[in-house]
C-alpha cells in the first residue's frame, strides 16, 4: 500500500482448480452483476525468440538447397551459438543477419492464463477489445506491460488443488468450510503428524521439504523457537519455514532447523528477529528493518526493496544502506561506528538475495494456512479427506500413488472400483474403511451406469449373484461387454472369485432374458452342470426325432440360484495372479492389480526391466521397476547377475521374493526369488 508506488499492486486470488472457470464466468460475462464494472482477458503477444529464429531462418534459406541438410546446419548453429554466441555470429553472418531481424517478431496472440482486466471505466473505448479463437471472452488489445503503465488494475484468478481438496472435504462433512477463523490454529496433535508426513500438505510435499520439517518442527527445534520468541505460535513458525525453502535463505536454512539462533550483537536486533531465529528471511521483515535500523520511512523501504528486487541500482543501494545503518543505528542504540559496520557486513548479501528470492509473510501465511487446514482434515477426517484428494488429483498418478500409500498408514484401504462403494467418482465406506475407486475411470462405463448400480446396491441386498445379474440387465444399461470388465477388476469379489463369476455369468446369459423365460434349448445346456438342474424344474419338452430339443420351464430364478450353488459347491480356483494382472492391466490400461492379501506382500509384478548401468553395459545387473501385488506399492530393485542367471525374469512376471539385502548405497538387491506362473 506504498502511496509513492507508481503502478498499482496485482490482486491474487486463489480458488479451486474446478472453480477457477466458474470465476472467471462470473467476472467477465456476468459482470458480478454490476452495472459499472468492466472485464476483459488480457492480451498476450507471443514472440519468437533466438533458437526459433535460427531454426525459421535456416528453413527459409536451405531447405529447398538439395545439397544442405537444413536440420544439421540448424542444429549445428543452435549448439555453436549456446557454446559461444559471438564466435558463432562470426562464422555465421549471413543467418545471423536474418536471425536478428526475425528476432522478437510477434508470431501469435493469446490471453494471459489467469489475469483479467477490472475497470469502472468503458475499456472498450479507452483499451480496445478484440475476439480471439482460444477465447471465450472480450480480450483487451493492450498488453499486461502497457495495462500497468495506465493504472489499470489486474485480478490474478488463480487455481490451486488443495484448495478443492478442503472444499470437497467440508461439504461432504456437512460444516462450514474451515479457514484460520473457525478451525484450532493450534493443536499439537495436527502439528505432529504434519511433521511426520506432508502428503497433501500445501507447499511441503516434496522430498526436500518433507525432509526438512522432520528437523524444523522437532520438539527441540520448537521448544528452542518459543524460548526467544514472545509472541511464537506454530502457525508463524510454519510459515516461516515457508519462507526458509526459498534460495535467499540457504545459507542458513539448516542451522535454524536444529534450532540454533544467530546472535547479531545488538540486543534490540536480536529482539525485533526473533520470529526468524535471528536472520532476515521475508521481505516485510526487510522493509521493517530499513525503518527501524537505518531510519528508512515506510516508502522509502518498500521503494528499495522493489529496486533490490529488480537489479536496479544496487551498486548505490547497498552502500547506502550501510552508511544509513551506521550513522542511525550508532545514534539510537549508543554503538560504535565500528561494532555497527561490524552487524550490518553480514546482512548487506542476505538483504541482497531475499529481496530477489524471498517470500513475503502476506504470502506464506496464507498458504501455510491452507496447508495446515488440509492437515487438519487429515487427521480427523481422513476419510473423507482422502477422498477429495482421490478425486481431486485423479488424473495425476504420481499423486494418487502417494494419497494411496499414506491411506495405507492411516489403514485406509483404497481400493479398485468395488459393488457397494464405486460411484461416479472416488468414494468411501466407513463400514470397512476403504476408498473405492470410481466406475467412470472404466473405459466404456458411463456415469448413469455408475450411478445405476449404486443405487441398487443401497436398495436390496443381494445373497445371489444371478439375482444380482438379473436385476444389472432389467434395471440399469449395463451391458455384456461392461460387465466382462468389471469382473476382471474383481469389482464384484463380494459375490466370489473371477473364475466362479465369469463361469456364472456364461450360464446366466445363455438362459435369462428380460420377461418371463419359457424355453431353454437343449443344446445349451447339454452336457454342463445346468442340463439336470433344468430337468428338475421342466414342466414340459419338446421333443424332434425322438430327443428333446427344448424345455418349457416356469421359475428361472430358481434354477439360476440352484446353478450358482452348484458353481460354489465345486469350489473353483480363481485365476492366476498373472493373468488377473494382465485383466486389469487389460481393462484399466495400467498394470494396478492389488490383491489386498496380507501373504501377497511379497509377490511383485515387473512393470519395467533394464540393465542396471545402460543397454550396452551389462556387467552389473538388471534393474527393476514393480509393483506389489499385495499392496500396489511401486519400487526400484536391483537384480545381479549371478542371480538372474539363475532364474531370469522379463517385464510381465510376477515373482515371489524369498530374500533381499541392502547395499550400501541404498538400493535394495533381490538375492533369491522365483517365478510366479
Amino acid at each position: 500500500m506504498n502511496p509513492s508506488r507508481v503502478t498499482n499492486a496485482d490482486i491474487d486470488s486463489d480458488y479451486s482448480g474446478k472453480d477457477r472457470d466458474r470465476v472467471k464466468e462470473f467476472i467477465l460475462r456476468d459482470k458480478m452483476n454490476l452495472p459499472n464494472i468492466n472485464a476483459a482477458e488480457i492480451i498476450t503477444f507471443n514472440t519468437i525468440a533466438t533458437k526459433g529464429a535460427i531454426r525459421d531462418v535456416c528453413r527459409a534459406l536451405y531447405k529447398d538447397d538439395p545439397s544442405v541438410n537444413y536440420l544439421n546446419i540448424t542444429d549445428e548453429i543452435i549448439r555453436a551459438s549456446d557454446e559461444n554466441e559471438e564466435k558463432a555470429r562470426t562464422k555465421y553472418p549471413e543467418i545471423f543477419r536474418y536471425v536478428d531481424l526475425v528476432n522478437g517478431t510477434i508470431v501469435s496472440i493469446g490471453s494471459h492464463p489467469s489475469g483479467v482486466l477490472i475497470s469502472d471505466l468503458p475499456i472498450e473505448e479507452t483499451v480496445g477489445l478484440c475476439s480471439i479463437s482460444t477465447s471465450d471472452y472480450p480480450v483487451s488489445i493492450i498488453n499486461m506491460k502497457e495495462l500497468d503503465d495506465l493504472m489499470y488494475v489486474k485480478l490474478d484468478i488463480l487455481g490451486l488443488d488443495n484448495i478443492g481438496v478442503i472444499n470437497e472435504t467440508c461439504k461432504t462433512l456437512g460444516i462450514d468450510r474451515l479457514t484460520p477463523d473457525n478451525v484450532d490454529l493450534d493443536d499439537m496433535n495436527v502439528w505432529k503428524s504434519i511433521r511426520d508426513d506432508t502428503t497433501l500438505i500445501f507447499q511441503w510435499e516434496s522430498d526436500m521439504a518433507a525432509k526438512y520439517i522432520k528437523q524444523f518442527l522437532s520438539d527441540s527445534t520448537v521448544r528452542r523457537a518459543r524460548e526467544r520468541s514472545r509472541d511464537f505460535s506454530m502457525l508463524k513458525w510454519l510459515s516461516f519455514g515457508n519462507g526458509l525453502l526459498r534460495p535467499a535463505c540457504a545459507s542458513f536454512r539448516d542451522s535454524v532447523a536444529r534450532g540454533e539462533f544467530y546472535d547479531n550483537g545488538l540486543d534490540a536486533l536480536n529482539e525485533f528477529l526473533a520470529p526468524e531465529a535471528g536472520h532476515i528471511a521475508m521481505q516485510e521483515t526487510i522493509m521493517r528493518f530499513l525503518v527501524q535500523f537505518c531510519g528508512y520511512s515506510d516508502v522509502e523501504s518498500d521503494n528499495v526493496r522493489r529496486a533490490i528486487a529488480k537489479k536496479k541500482g544496487t551498486e548505490t543501494l547497498l552502500p547506502e544502506i550501510e552508511q544509513r545503518f551506521v550513522e542511525y543505528s550508532s545514534a539510537k542504540y549508543d554503538l560504535p561506528e565500528e561494532k555497527c559496520r561490524e552487524v550490518i557486513k553480514p546482512f548487506l548479501q542476505i538483504i541482497l538475495d531475499a529481496s530477489s528470492y524471498a517470500f513475503s509473510w502476506n504470502h506464506s501465511d496464507a498458504y501455510t494456512c491452507i496447508g495446515y487446514i488440509s492437515g487438519y482434515l487429515r487427521y480427523y477426517y481422513p476419510l473423507e479427506f482422502l477422498t477429495a484428494a482421490l478425486n481431486i488429483f485423479n488424473d495425476n498418478a504420481d499423486k494418487t500413488a502417494d494419497i494411496t500409500a499414506y491411506a495405507a498408514k492411516r489403514g485406509i484401504r483404497v481400493t479398485t472400483p468395488k459393488w457397494g462403494i464405486s460411484r461416479e467418482r472416488y468414494f468411501f465406506d466407513r463400514e470397512s474403511n476403504t476408498i473405492a475407486k470410481d466406475v467412470t475411470s472404466i473405459k466404456f462405463m458411463s456415469a448413469k451406469l455408475a450411478a445405476d448400480m449404486y443405487r441398487l446396491s443401497k436398495e436390496k441386498h443381494y445373497t445371489y449373484f444371478m439375482d444380482l445379474l438379473a436385476d444389472l440387465f432389467s434395471r440399469t444399461c449395463i451391458d455384456t461387454r461392461q460387465l466382462d470388465k468389471l469382473i476382471k477388476i474383481d469389482f464384484f469379489s463380494a459375490f466370489g472369485n473371477q473364475r466362479e463369476l465369469l463361469r456364472l455369468t456364461d450360464f446366466f446369459i445363455g438362459l435369462y432374458k428380460k420377461g418371463s423365460v419359457k424355453q431353454i434349448r437343449r443344446s445349451a445346456v447339454a452336457g454342463t452342470q445346468l442340463e439336470p438342474i433344468v430337468q428338475r424344474h421342466t414342466v414340459g419338452v419338446t421333443k424332434a426325432g425322438g430327443e428333446a430339443k427344448s424345455y418349457t420351464v416356469l421359475d428361472i430364478t430358481a434354477i439360476l440360484r440352484e446353478t450358482e450353488d452348484a458353481v460354489r459347491a465345486a469350489n473353483m480356483e480363481d485365476l492366476s495372479d498373472l493373468l488377473k494382472v494382465k485383466n486389469f492391466e487389460e481393462v484399466m490400461g495400467y498394470a494396478g492389480y492389488i490383491s489386498g492379501r496380507p501373504e501377497d506382500a511379497r509377490k511383485l509384478y515387473i512393470k519395467e526391466l533394464w540393465d542396471a548401468k545402460g543397454e550396452k553395459d551389462t556387467s552389473y545387473g538388471k534393474h527393476i521397476l514393480t509393483m506389489n501385488i499385495g499392496t500396489g506399492r511401486e519400487a526400484h530393485l536391483l537384480i545381479r547377475n549371478n542371480v538372474f542367471k539363475k532364474e531370469p525374469v522379463s517385464k510381465g512376471d510376477i515373482i515371489h521374493v524369498r530374500s533381499f539385502e541392502r547395499g550400501n548405497k541404498g538400493g535394495v538387491y533381490l538375492t533369491a526369488y522365483e517365478r510366479v506362473i
